[in-house]
């Protein structure tokens, strides 16, 4: 169904500030077409979002992604393609993602081989796991270890003193050196990823918050007493969760209400930006 399940989202983004530029990415194979071709190589991908980047003049901008394209995120958050693309991204939204705790069955199993008993888990089954291009994707051209994401992995990027960002003209290392913060959204009911885990691994808390913040998260230790509660001005390094009790994987555009807070993350991103 490609873009359309957004249209909404990206409405309400649009109302919340007409001036800020939206770039929608959509990649066939993934999107309930019929194509020749299998997904492109994350290295290809980034190279051709830089390009398109380049092509408007864009230096750094927010990143927002959704399920699959969680795991394509995770890939040029961690570095691991090699690409300067991730120097431009400022802070990043991951909703419903998938690239956490791949190392267990969860997500392989709630997507391709678990017998549907529920009418969401038909529909899932029906109009994506069996989507031919969808399960040749999923089939052939996922390998967990290319985009599996851990906390390290996030830390390493938020943390400010790594690689500096571009300056206004575009060169790379001239700018401003600063940490990226990061925003993650989970449905609690989430029938593919394991969100109740997840919540779990990320903030340490036992019971669940519609809204866990942590200042600084990027420079503090595995135990909480392995930070010193300094930040330097300026810097970022801030890891937010948001967790939807009850909600279904995708079900948090459902509503204006639901989406809300999802804009109100990704404004104050833009406006730090």
């Amino acid at each position: 169904v490609g873009l359309h399940p957004y249209i909404p989202f990206v409405r309400d983004l649009i109302a919340q500030d007409p001036n800020v530029g939206i770039l929608l990415i959509e990649l066939l194979p993934i999107s309930s077409r019929m194509t020749s071709d299998p997904v492109p190589s994350y290295p290809a991908i980034a190279s051709t979002l830089d390009n398109i980047l380049q092509n408007h003049g864009i230096n750094r901008f927010v990143l927002a992604a959704h399920s699959y394209s969680t795991f394509i995120s995770s890939c040029i958050l961690r570095d691991s393609c090699g690409h300067p693309l991730v120097k431009k991204i400022a802070h990043v939204l991951l909703i419903d993602p998938i690239p956490f705790l791949l190392h267990l069955p969860p997500v392989a199993y709630n997507f391709l081989h678990r017998p549907p008993r529920t009418a969401a888990q038909w529909q899932l089954w029906y109009f994506a796991s069996m989507d031919p291009d969808v399960a040749r994707t999923l089939g052939r051209s996922f390998f967990w270890t290319e985009g599996v994401a851990w906390k390290e992995d996030l830390r390493r990027w938020m943390r400010a003193g790594g690689d500096r960002l571009p300056d206004s003209t575009g060169a790379n290392g001239d700018g401003e050196q600063k940490g990226r913060n990061i925003a993650i959204v989970l449905s609690g009911a989430d029938q593919i990823v394991p969100a109740e885990m997840l919540r779990l691994y990320l903030t340490g808390e036992p019971e669940p918050s519609s809204m866990w913040i942590r200042k600084g998260w990027a420079d503090r230790g595995e135990d909480e007493e392995d930070y010193d509660g300094v930040q330097q001005s300026g810097m970022h390094g801030d890891l937010e969760v948001l967790f939807y009790p009850g909600l279904d994987h995708a079900t948090v555009f459902d509503t204006a209400e639901r989406r809300s807070p999802l804009v109100n993350v990704l404004n104050r991103f833009v406006q730090s930006t």
